[in-house]
């Protein structure tokens, strides 16, 4: 039993722990917004396997982009 909860409030702290990271890098990237945005570890722009949903949102915006500079 002591293992078992050994493990589960282990697993809790690095969870909390990588919250609380996040929550860093977001603070930063706002404060110094000359770095540029805060690049988030997943979603659209990395290598996943989605292939689909991530090339519509990239074409979303390059069509964004298109419109927004012609007018």
């Amino acid at each position: 039993m002591t293992t078992y909860l050994i493990a589960a409030g282990l697993i809790f702290g690095v969870a909390t722990l990588w919250v609380g990271i996040q929550h860093a890098y977001r603070r930063f990237a706002w404060r110094h917004p000359e770095f540029g945005p805060a690049r988030e570890a997943f979603g659209c722009g990395m290598a996943c396997t989605c292939d689909d949903p991530c090339e519509k949102q990239k074409q979303r915006i390059r069509n964004r982009n298109k419109t927004s500079n012609s007018i």
